[in-house]
């Protein structure tokens, strides 16, 4: 039974068709998961798929299309993914979009003063903070000049550090719970280090400390991890585009150590039908060791696929422009 697939002009335009009819199937399955309050985490709406599924569903893009599409969509920034809620068998990938965002929260969390990649929660929704209007000294009965040695910093309550949140969210943005988050962060750790309360003067003044230098550890790393992503991804391309140097070029040392008694085609045909996979594949090229090695895989399974083509009277029937047979080859 066929069935209609659709596109948004605009995101053609600006992505090219090829990413408009994964985005568009993918809005849609986001839409969907939205309004029935499915796969929430971390405060973006996620849908699954695997390359598998997706060529599938695509019939006409092969697996590796389907895998430059997405590489394409990732490298630009134009998805979000993530590899939560998978086991380690699994080939699946979980997507979203920045427009199903709830707000825009940042995808990591504080542990222990340090910054880490974020594990994504559960479908749970966040606690909600509630700052009553009762002053602290009135729900804990004391002032903020009496002593507070009795308590643990884990005991006191956030609305002792509303005026502190309020600047924080002034300040770096982002909501209430994210900065309650740190606060109970920050009072496991004083604990843990057995640390004093005196007066709460001093306690909201060591959280605002602390929660700025979270504030900036988040941010330096940040900048870190974005400078590393873009940086790997120009080096891997520029190894990508590397295979293009080699078209025409067929290397004679490595042809050399080749039995060729049995070929049908050029050579010279053969490398750069070679050359050309590796490219498609965006296979990175490192060293020529790779090359020697990858060639000899591609020419033994060339000269098996020409046998298995036949011929007749010495006229080929073999196409080929067709390449789909090295497809599964591991060329690398």
């Amino acid at each position: 039974m066929s069935h209609i697939q659709h596109f948004d002009v605009e995101d053609a335009v600006k992505y090219g068709v090829e990413v408009a009819i994964l985005l568009q199937y993918f809005r849609t399955n986001l839409r969907e998961n939205k309004v029935n309050n499915k796969h929430i985490y971390d405060r973006y709406v996620w849908v699954q798929f695997s390359f598998e599924a997706l060529t599938q569903l695509f019939p006409y893009f092969k697996l590796d299309k389907i895998k430059r599409i997405l590489y394409k969509m990732e490298s630009e920034k134009i998805v979000v993914t993530g590899d939560f809620i998978s086991t380690s068998h699994s080939h699946s990938k979980w997507y979203s979009l920045q427009e199903f965002c709830n707000d825009h929260s940042m995808e990591t969390y504080i542990a222990k003063n340090n910054i880490k990649v974020s594990s994504f929660k559960s479908n749970a929704p966040a606690p909600k903070a509630q700052f009553n209007q009762e002053s602290f000294s009135e729900q804990r009965g004391y002032s903020d000049t009496n002593s507070t040695n009795s308590m643990t910093w884990s005991e006191i309550m956030p609305v002792a550090v509303k005026e502190q949140v309020t600047k924080l969210k002034m300040q770096h943005g982002y909501d209430d719970n994210f900065y309650l988050d740190i606060w109970n962060t920050f009072a496991a750790k004083m604990d843990a280090d057995d640390e004093p309360i005196t007066t709460m003067d001093f306690t909201r003044k060591r959280f605002m400390a602390y929660a700025q230098a979270v504030m900036l550890k988040f941010k330096q790393g940040t900048h870190r991890y974005n400078t590393t992503t873009d940086r790997n991804a120009t080096t891997r391309q520029n190894l990508v585009n590397k295979w293009q140097n080699h078209i025409g070029k067929p290397n004679q040392k490595i042809i050399e150590q080749l039995d060729l008694r049995q070929l049908k085609t050029p050579i010279g045909q053969v490398w750069d039908s070679f050359i050309n996979k590796n490219f498609e594949k965006e296979v990175p090229l490192k060293n020529i060791g790779q090359l020697e090695a990858g060639f000899k895989l591609y020419v033994a399974a060339w000269i098996k696929n020409e046998n298995k083509k036949g011929y007749t009277q010495g006229v080929t029937k073999q196409d080929y422009e067709d390449t789909s047979w090295a497809d599964n080859l591991i060329l690398k």
